[in-house]
């Protein structure tokens, strides 16, 4: 029985084998090589790919030489009276920030003497501030995004302003509290200015501007 199975196994190889050697050798039908194709099925294909070409370049739209960028124009206008008025503007919302965090290291101590408040609460006057920018920075980003910096920045410094001078009139702890972390919920939209002023400026003189903003903010902050 078993040689019987071995005898049977042995043709079954060999006749897979013939098969697949059957497969590998050329029979008289095989495929035609590119040499025997005729020459008109060489122009046929010429053609095609010549109509291909011809509707791939009438798809792609062309711009017209006279139309520009916004960054272009803003190159072409120059730095000018608007990017003075916007100097000033923004930098008066860096001043605004800058007194505000120097408000930080003489409120504490101020109201330490006067109200007699722990070291916990000192620090607690700070932390409130920081993290109202925090807690702000992503809503002024999406409210700048959505209508624009400039009256997000409007925004801003009208609730600084009013935040800032009901601090001074707090009658307690809790309510200076309250109205400095909300101090820093408005200073939260300031660092907009920048990238407002930034967007208007030349290409040329756009990171000399933004340095100069800064040192001339610190300056008359010193």
């Amino acid at each position: 029985m078993a040689q019987l199975l071995s005898a049977v196994r042995r043709t079954a190889r060999g006749r897979a084998t013939s098969e697949y050697e059957d497969l590998d050798e050329p029979g008289p039908e095989s495929l035609p090589t590119a040499s025997s194709l005729p020459g008109e099925f060489d122009d046929t294909y010429d053609n095609h790919m010549a109509a291909a070409d011809e509707i791939e370049m009438t798809s792609v739209s062309v711009v017209p030489d006279d139309t520009f960028t916004v960054t272009q124009a803003v190159n072409a206008f120059g730095f000018g009276k608007f990017q003075v008025k916007l100097s000033l503007f923004t930098g008066l919302c860096w001043m605004a920030d800058s007194m505000e965090m120097t408000i930080l290291s003489i409120l504490s101590p101020a109201l330490h003497c006067d109200w007699h408040i722990t070291r916990y609460q000192q620090a607690l006057t700070t932390t409130i501030v920081f993290l109202g920018m925090m807690l702000s920075s992503t809503f002024w980003g999406n409210l700048s995004d959505r209508y624009g910096r400039k009256p997000a920045l409007t925004l801003c410094a009208v609730l600084l302003f009013i935040y800032g001078l009901m601090s001074a009139l707090a009658p307690n702890f809790i309510w200076i509290l309250f109205l400095r972390g909300l101090v820093g919920f408005a200073i939260g939209c300031v660092p907009q200015s920048v990238t407002l002023y930034a967007e208007f400026l030349p290409t040329k003189q756009r990171a000399k501007c933004v340095v100069l903003l800064d040192e001339h903010c610190f300056l008359l902050h010193l």
